[in-house]
């Protein structure tokens, strides 16, 4: 168990952490367990009697979700809640410590609820397979990576909806309750909640490998649907991992690109040609990928292609302004800064630095990106590799 000590907050985070083989087979169960563990448990067994003792403590906050973090599917349930010494009521601790006790320990897993969440899951899903950019996303990623983890789709899959049984999610929860855990908390704890933390969920670092993407040779697909614009997303290899030496060069290639406000595919292909509606970048840190999508018409298509790898070949080549470097530079390090007010981002770097058998801080992070060169740059896009491509297009005509 980690705990940071701090009152520059006037909530506490408690996040319980698990983590799990990423496996196809099973992502649709463990959406719809958290659904199930984040609406009710045995004392509060309606949504609303939930969403009441939620309310009473000082509109407390916890839930469960999921996240890949590589090859590991990591589950977590997280409150955060208003200090107790910031509370007049003898009392409030003792609410919180049973919000908490419930969620982690006393789930309601029904057959009646279990179909509740098939309902919801299967709306969020009908959504996410209509919407453009996410559909182009999973397709693109799917044959990315063909055969491993980075195919399966985080939000689960509708085709396994009516197959999923309650004793399928029952077996996920079990196998929860045995899988090791690391619990992190940010704040100023009373000691009841510490003992029970350290009772019931010590745990420890948790340790994982990471693979960076090594992809079969460049896969494309494209599909075709009654849609107002087109959606390109392609995947392109890094070759750097988290531990690696370049990957925070990699960090700012990635706001050079696309992730930043003054980003050299957004001021080229969208202000400059006019061939897209939105261009943007992010990393697959675990992965070792890097993601561009794109929101353009079919016939831009062949352009906003080329004009990228002109982009990319001119960092290679150094061709850009040092001015536009340094505020790419200064803007990851302005947010960088700002996790210092955050504690889900406290909490998510001293995770960070445990999963990778690191120790580094905010403040030295900002000083390696703001260290990173022109030539650090050119030697990591240099290595980018196109891996796959997803276009979901508009029908001739549209």
């Amino acid at each position: 168990m980690k705990v940071i000590k701090t009152e520059k907050f006037i909530e506490n985070t408690i996040s319980v952490r698990w983590f799990t083989d990423l496996d196809r087979k099973t992502i649709t169960a463990w959406n719809l367990l958290c659904a199930l563990l984040s609406a009710r448990t045995e004392k509060f067994n309606t949504r609303q009697s939930k969403a009441a003792a939620d309310a009473h403590a000082y509109g407390a906050r916890i839930g469960y979700g999921i996240m890949g973090y590589g090859e590991k599917l990591m589950i977590e349930c997280r409150i955060s809640y208003i200090r107790a010494d910031l509370v007049q009521d003898d009392h409030y601790e003792q609410e919180i410590l049973t919000l908490l006790d419930q969620s982690l320990n006393h789930p309601l897993l029904t057959e009646q609820f279990l179909q509740e969440a098939k309902y919801l899951l299967k709306n969020r899903l009908i959504y996410l397979d209509q919407d453009p950019d996410s559909r182009a996303l999973r397709e693109a990623l799917k044959i990315a990576g063909k055969g491993n983890h980075l195919s399966i789709s985080m939000q689960g899959y509708l085709e396994d909806l009516d197959g999923i049984e309650l004793a399928d999610v029952q077996s996920c929860y079990q196998m929860l309750k045995n899988l090791p855990c690391q619990t992190l908390m940010v704040g100023k704890f009373g000691q009841a909640i510490t003992d029970m933390l350290e009772t019931q969920y010590p745990g420890k670092p948790l340790m994982a490998k990471w693979q960076a993407l090594v992809s079969e040779p460049f896969a494309e697909t494209t599909l075709e649907r009654e849609i107002s614009q087109s959606s390109l997303v392609q995947i392109y290899e890094t070759g750097v991992l988290p531990q690696h030496e370049d990957y925070f060069a990699l960090l700012v290639l990635n706001g050079l690109l696309g992730a930043s406000s003054v980003s050299l595919l957004f001021e080229i292909i969208r202000e400059q040609h006019s061939y897209c509606y939105s261009i943007n970048t992010n990393l697959i840190r675990f992965d070792g990928a890097l993601v561009i999508s794109t929101g353009t018409d079919r016939k831009h298509l062949p352009d906003v292609k080329r004009l990228i790898q002109e982009v990319i070949a001119d960092v290679v080549m150094q061709n850009y302004d040092e001015e536009t470097l340094e505020s790419v530079k200064m803007e990851i390090c302005d947010g960088m800064a700002g996790q210092k007010d955050s504690p889900t981002s406290m909490m998510e770097q001293q995770f960070l630095n445990e999963i990778l058998a690191r120790q580094i801080g905010v403040d030295q992070i900002m000083e390696n990106i703001q260290s990173v060169t022109k030539e650090d740059l050119a030697r990591v896009a240099s290595r980018l590799k196109l891996a796959a491509s997803a276009q979901l297009v508009q029908k001739e005509g549209e």
